[in-house]
């Protein structure tokens, strides 16, 4: 049976909801990192749930479920020194280690980051695992390839998920 990925920031802890318009999605539309509305819209169209958070000193970052229970996070950056004008988003899961032994556990990450461009997983200090994409967004995407980033996140996520628990 596939984990549900779990969001180990301890920055959750210390969150609280900051509220965002809803916006359209509008595919050929160019979208800054920064745009929570629309960074909002490209997730929920990817087939995900979001929710905009920020933590006591100021720094913004969404919750994402996707459909299939994953969750993820994405958080902004690049960002200038008020923490806005951000050119980059990170999309984050973190994971318990499917104790599996160490030498089967590189085999597995080894393969999975050989197979799947568009994640990549590591192992943290503490032996919980990382799948991380890096969406650069210097200049703005259009609201229609930030949404096949997500989307292929969240796929990605899945069949990491079923490779790296069940073999």
């Amino acid at each position: 049976m596939i984990r549900s990925a779990t969001i180990g920031l301890g920055l959750l802890a210390l969150v609280a909801a900051a509220p965002a318009s809803a916006q359209a999605f509008l595919p050929d539309r160019t979208v800054t990192a920064t745009d929570d509305a629309a960074i909002l819209a490209v997730i929920r169209q990817a087939g995900a749930t979001a929710d905009v958070r920020q933590t006591q000193d100021g720094s913004r970052f969404i919750v994402i479920e996707f459909s299939g229970g994953q969750q993820a996070v994405a958080s902004f950056t690049a960002c200038n020194e008020q923490g806005r004008q951000c050119r980059g988003l990170l999309l984050r899961a973190v994971w318990d280690n499917p104790e599996i032994g160490a030498e089967e556990l590189l085999r597995r990450i080894n393969v999975i980051n050989a197979s799947f461009n568009t994640a990549k997983l590591h192992v943290r200090q503490d032996g919980r695992l990382v799948v991380s994409r890096y969406v650069i967004n210097d200049g703005g995407r259009s609201m229609g390839n930030l949404q096949v980033e997500v989307a292929g996140f969240g796929a990605a996520l899945e069949n990491i998920g079923q490779f790296l628990y069940e073999g």
